[in-house]
């Protein structure tokens, strides 16, 4: 059987300007080095190296 790559959804996360993200967690066999930052006040929200399970942010509102 194949590795495969799976996708679970996490908690909302609320970054400190307000905005508000819907957190998915990739899992997969191969290794993955990146950033998120926050789309409203540019903060970097996470970091990985190497990691093998990382989220995924996608804005769901920005401050009024």
């Amino acid at each position: 059987m194949a590795d495969a790559v799976k996708v679970t959804k996490g908690e909302d996360y609320t970054c400190h300007c307000g905005a508000v993200y819907e957190v998915n967690w990739t899992s997969s066999p191969f290794p993955d080095t990146d950033y998120a930052d926050c789309e409203h006040c540019k903060v970097r929200i996470k970091s990985w190296k190497g990691s093998t399970t990382w989220p995924g942010y996608t804005l769901k509102s920005t401050p009024k």
